[in-house]
């Protein structure tokens, strides 16, 4: 008996009005790059209103499921949440320490050096009634899923600079896993947007999918080790808000303008925001 298929997924949107010109620069740039110089097909690169943070997959088949899952995301106290996760504790499991020579993207591991305003202020928050700082991310650099030369995926990895990023989605997961809301995920959770997925560049006469799952099927692996090393250091956007948590349907919603597809987003069931 075939599993049930995947329908929704809880995840942290990425496209706000700081980070939106921020992408759609960043975006273009590298679909040139990458469809000119590497031979990457168009539709492999993802659209710019697909691009979030996935938390975990769902398998809501009726409306009372989905109603569910969504009644429970609304009950969160998501800005407690925020404020009980530890500070610079936590540091995303896919980002490494820079070498001695650079400054880039690096977490201080002093615990005994004095902390900034800015630790100083959530710190505060944390003891208090206020709500917490803004959720504030950068991404930058360009890794694969897979071994570089063979792979299918390639993503951005999110840094925030106080590390609440991962200890929070992690609490996250970890409430809707409690109610039995997530499919359950034996991988520590990877915070990861995707850039490229060949899975949605299918050949003629593939099967139709959602880019999720063992069913789907696109053009195969390809070799990325150039093209990785030509934007490692990229910048995709920087100092934007993360401004809510939401339930997604699978499959990207296409915007067609008079018969040109522009853009492609994936329909929001339930969102809350972040303080």
């Amino acid at each position: 008996m075939p599993a049930a298929r995947l329908t929704h997924f809880l995840c942290l949107p990425l496209i706000t009005k700081h980070s939106k010109p921020q992408l759609q620069l960043s975006l273009q740039r590298f679909a040139t790059t990458a469809m000119e110089k590497y031979e990457v097909p168009p539709k492999a690169i993802r659209p710019m209103g697909t691009i979030h943070l996935t938390l975990g997959v769902m398998q809501l088949t009726t409306e009372e499921q989905v109603e569910a899952a969504s009644n429970f995301l609304r009950s969160l106290d998501l800005p407690q949440m925020l404020k009980s996760v530890p500070q610079r504790e936590f540091v995303h499991p896919n980002i490494t320490e820079p070498s001695d020579n650079s400054s880039t993207n690096h977490v201080s591991s002093n615990t005994g050096a004095k902390p900034s305003v800015k630790e100083a202020a959530i710190s505060e928050a944390a003891g208090s009634d206020e709500s917490p700082p803004p959720l504030k991310v950068s991404m930058s650099g360009l890794e694969s899923m897979h071994t570089p030369s063979k792979t299918s995926i390639l993503y951005t990895s999110p840094k925030d600079s106080t590390s609440r990023l991962y200890a929070f989605a992690s609490s996250l997961r970890d409430a809707f896993l409690s109610v039995d809301l997530l499919v359950p995920e034996k991988r520590p959770l990877l915070l990861h947007a995707t850039i490229v997925n060949t899975l949605y560049a299918k050949t003629k006469g593939r099967a139709k999918g959602t880019g999720h799952g063992k069913d789907n099927h696109g053009i195969g692996k390809f070799d990325a080790t150039f093209l990785l090393e030509e934007f490692q250091d990229f910048e995709w956007a920087s100092d934007f808000c993360v401004e809510r948590v939401s339930i997604c349907q699978m499959g990207a919603k296409k915007e067609i303008v008079d018969g040109v597809l522009v853009n492609e987003e994936y329909v929001e069931v339930a969102s809350v925001p972040l303080p």
